[in-house]
């Protein structure tokens, strides 16, 4: 290739050509078009300086470094497509991306402050059917450290049994479908039957809006953001750490508080890399628990008592 007309076409040929899921696909799309149009501001074909450039222009985006990690992944991908099929040189290669640091990005809740947050979502609960609901996703989230959009994915038919208890399938992030599971204790699970039984109806999803405009629709991920959101604020945490996320980092934390080792954490937290869950580990205790139970009956109990 020797001019810009042909460039955007060699980018869709390479989306054509890659191996990857249509989700995939769709993602990488919208990020090489970024790329095109930053190619499109260039007087010729992106250099290597070009390329380090652009780095350096998500940079002051201030996007996340995994954001910029994936963006400059994609870009390198199509680059090694195009240096292989024969259209010119590699401009991206050896080119660094960012260094990500292994610290929490959202803050965790402690378990009196997890307690907490439980115990206004469950008083909330009792004012109606969009309260407990509230109150079912926190108690879903805290206890097996489920991500907003696998709780917006969630249907009813994923509930199952195996031979040691209730399940919930789960169509995790970047997955193309209910490849895992989570565990629930028998008190998460006998609250998510109260909820399917007040709604006495047949929507597929496990969760949905009430509110008659838009009955039925399964709630979505920015609803349940702000839904979590609006809870911690009650508690007292209005500030940017504080998120719906925090919730998952407090399940990964708080079984690593009841014992949880490294291979205990990884299982809940469904991480296909154990080194993601690294930034989660403190020490090395063997355990045979199910830690999806045992914050449950830490929280649920602890609350339990104090209502006696």
């Amino acid at each position: 290739m020797s001019s810009k007309e042909g460039f955007k076409l060699l980018t869709k040929k390479y989306l054509d050509d890659a191996d990857v899921s249509m989700t995939t696909k769709q993602s990488y799309e919208r990020i090489l078009q970024q790329f095109v149009d930053y190619a499109n501001t260039l007087s010729d074909l992106p250099t290597r300086s070009d390329v380090m450039a652009y780095r350096d222009y998500l940079f002051k985006r201030k996007l996340e470094e995994t954001t910029i990690k994936y963006h400059l992944v994609v870009v390198r991908n199509f680059y090694r497509w195009y240096h292989t099929n024969g259209h010119g040189a590699n401009p991206s290669e050896g080119i660094k991306s960012p260094k990500i640091e292994k610290k929490f990005k959202r803050a965790h809740l402690s378990e009196s402050e997890s307690r907490q947050l439980l115990k206004l979502a469950q008083i909330n609960s009792n004012k109606n059917i969009i309260k407990y609901r509230d109150y079912v996703m926190v108690l879903l989230m805290l206890t097996t450290g489920m991500r907003t959009v696998e709780v917006e994915r969630a249907d009813v038919s994923d509930l199952n049994v195996i031979d040691d208890g209730e399940i919930l399938y789960v169509h995790g992030k970047g997955k193309t479908s209910k490849s895992s599971f989570v565990r629930l204790s028998p008190l998460v699970n006998k609250a998510i039957e109260t909820y399917i039984m007040k709604r006495s109806d047949q929507y597929e999803p496990l969760f949905i809006d009430h509110k008659p405009k838009y009955l039925g629709q399964r709630m979505k991920t920015r609803n349940i953001r702000r839904i979590i959101k609006d809870l911690l604020r009650d508690i007292g945490f209005d500030d940017d750490k504080h998120t719906a996320h925090s919730l998952r980092h407090t399940t990964a934390t708080l079984a690593r508080q009841y014992g949880a080792n490294k291979d205990d954490t990884q299982k809940i937290m469904r991480h296909s890399d154990p080194a993601t869950t690294e930034i989660y580990m403190h020490a090395e205790i063997k355990s045979v628990h199910v830690y999806e139970h045992v914050i449950a009956q830490k929280l649920l109990n602890q609350e339990e008592d104090e209502d006696n």
